[in-house]
């Protein structure tokens, strides 16, 4: 029965319940060569509850454990997808990958905190532990983004899987594949126009694997492969796998979208949200080994800087006001390739870092085995630390103010289960719409736009 304006305007006074925690970001530097001398700091981070990074019970390279405010950071509540921050130039094989391993699809290191922790390694050394800066952002189960956790077969372990397939594809469409190809479609959505898919390996073993995607050509999905960092396309390795399907009309998406790299002096925008540039550049090559084409101005390689080519596998996207400092980057492949008759996701990983002279962030791509850079398509997303990625929406009837009309939204689909009046879509209609809508009661709000809780 739906609840009367009058009520609705008194909860609206006396409302003081918090917005339930949205998407958490973090930027975390590791440090060291051993693990004796490895740490890890959180540089930067969302508001709330404290990011604890740590190698503990013990010093261990290559393994760590994740707390907010003190709690684990489980696979049962979300998933963390983490992308590498820092370029190596030492050698072209210093490239790296990071794994999220958790208590739902493997088994907990010993002393640590029963959830996801981060497996860092680096293609050179076959899969060999490294430290190094990454990027990471949370997505809870609890807000409803449609995500979770796939085991080494396809079945769908844990998480908001509604309307979510998963197809294992053992030895096809050739033997060549192996066991770790898959497709993942989402009723109802079509990956060509919807949104983005980004996922990572939680596979914790002595050689690193990459999750990539690449969109069906005929929009129906995903297709996904798990590419152990000593294999060659369109070879692939079973194991555990962790993906979030991001839409387009995700609240507060200040900058996203997908990027084709397709040769040439110029980058393709497939789709776009928010304001940003995508640009080439031309930073130039290493004399003495081209193969690693570090920026102008790395000491190791003073002969770097521009030389009139446009370099191979480089973003340089920019979004104004924004930096490293203010938010993170996600990044995933999107291209569905094809090489030698064979098609599939493309077996490139990616690296960013904000680079303050180009004033943007700038993307690596890397073709594997090698970790060459190599041209791609990718799917790119801007996470700000204070305005967080949220499916929520406070707004509900959409006309760019949070305000009384809302309340009566909700007032007239009381009890009902959505999506009209279903301000935290939750599933229901009910007075947690209510709380919701008061918390962000602003004379001027944006469409959808989440007032930071902090």
């Amino acid at each position: 029965m739906p609840i009367s304006l009058a009520t609705s305007i008194f909860v609206v006074l006396v409302s003081t319940t918090e917005l339930r925690a949205a998407t958490f970001a973090a930027q975390v530097d590791v440090s060291g060569v051993d693990n004796a001398t490895t740490v890890a700091t959180v540089l930067h981070q969302s508001a709330g509850a404290t990011l604890e990074v740590s190698t503990m019970p013990g010093l261990n390279r290559g393994d760590l454990s994740l707390l907010v405010g003190g709690l684990p950071m489980t696979q049962a509540g979300g998933v963390i997808i983490a992308n590498p921050n820092q370029f190596q130039y030492a050698s072209v094989s210093n490239r790296n990958i990071v794994e999220l391993p958790g208590e739902v699809t493997g088994a907990t290191p010993t002393g640590f905190p029963a959830g996801m922790w981060l497996s860092t390694t680096s293609v050179a050394g076959g899969g060999a532990e490294a430290n190094f800066r990454l990027s990471l952002v949370q997505f809870p189960f609890s807000d409803g983004w449609t995500a979770g956790h796939v085991d080494s077969g396809g079945a769908l372990l844990t998480g908001n899987t509604t309307g979510v397939t998963v197809t294992h594809l053992p030895m096809l469409p050739v033997a060549a594949f192996g066991d770790g190809h898959y497709q993942l479609s989402i009723a109802g959505i079509n990956s060509l126009t919807d949104g983005m898919l980004f996922g990572v390996s939680d596979q914790n073993d002595t050689s690193g694997n990459a999750w990539q995607a690449g969109v069906l050509p005929d929009g129906s999905g995903w297709d996904i492969r798990i590419n152990d960092q000593g294999v060659q396309f369109p070879a692939t390795e079973q194991g555990p796998w962790s993906f979030v399907y991001v839409p387009y009309t995700a609240q507060n998406l200040v900058a996203a979208g997908q990027l084709s790299l397709t040769g040439g002096t110029t980058i393709t925008v497939l789709s776009s949200v928010g304001t940003f540039t995508a640009s080439r550049v031309d930073i130039g090559n290493s004399a003495a080994n081209s193969s690693i084409i570090p920026p102008a101005g790395v000491p190791e390689f003073p002969d770097g800087g521009p030389d009139t080519v446009t370099d191979v596998g480089r973003f340089l996207i920019q979004i104004p006001g924004k930096d490293d400092t203010t938010g993170v980057l996600m990044v995933g492949i999107s291209k569905f390739a094809a090489s030698g008759g064979n098609f599939g996701a493309d077996d490139n990983i990616l690296v960013y870092e904000y680079n303050t002279e180009l004033g943007g962030f700038l993307v690596e791509t890397y073709d594997l085995p090698g970790a060459n850079l190599q041209d791609s398509d990718i799917y790119f997303a801007y996470v700000d630390f204070n305005s967080p990625l949220s499916l929520l929406m406070p707004d509900v009837n959409m006309d760019g103010v949070v305000n009384i009309f809302d309340i009566n939204l909700v007032s007239s689909n009381w009890n009902g289960p959505g999506p009209a009046g279903d301000a935290n879509k939750d599933g229901i209609v009910n007075i947690f719409d209510i709380n919701l809508i008061s918390a962000n009661w602003t004379p001027a709000a944006q469409p959808g736009r989440l007032r930071h809780a902090g």
